[in-house]
């Protein structure tokens, strides 16, 4: 899994010019795996991958969820993954009938 540090550190208020926060081991260990070419290109794989799948949650859920805890915005996410994904298998089910017919 691949996780930008550089932003998060900034949003998380561990911005580089203050010294006295440090930076977690964890993510000292993802910042030298990101900087490598490898790295850069999985995360760019990543971005490909990952995030559209989020805004197309967003645009058609919302971006809030309806419950709080771990466990039940994972199945709620996951819920709302699988009703996303079946929508799309009806849609293209559908549109490769329409196209065989014609």
């Amino acid at each position: 899994m691949l996780v930008a540090v550089a932003k998060e550190a900034k949003q998380t208020g561990r911005d580089k010019s203050n010294p006295a926060t440090k930076t977690p081991e964890g993510w000292q260990k993802m910042a030298c795996r990101l900087v490598t070419p490898a790295g850069k290109s999985l995360y760019r794989r990543r971005g490909a991958i990952v995030e559209p799948a989020f805004v197309q949650l967003f645009q058609r859920f919302g971006r809030y969820v309806n419950y709080r805890g771990t466990d039940a915005v994972d199945t709620e996410v996951k819920l709302l993954g699988t009703v996303h994904n079946l929508c799309k298998l009806f849609t293209h089910q559908a549109k490769t009938a329409r196209l065989a017919a014609a």
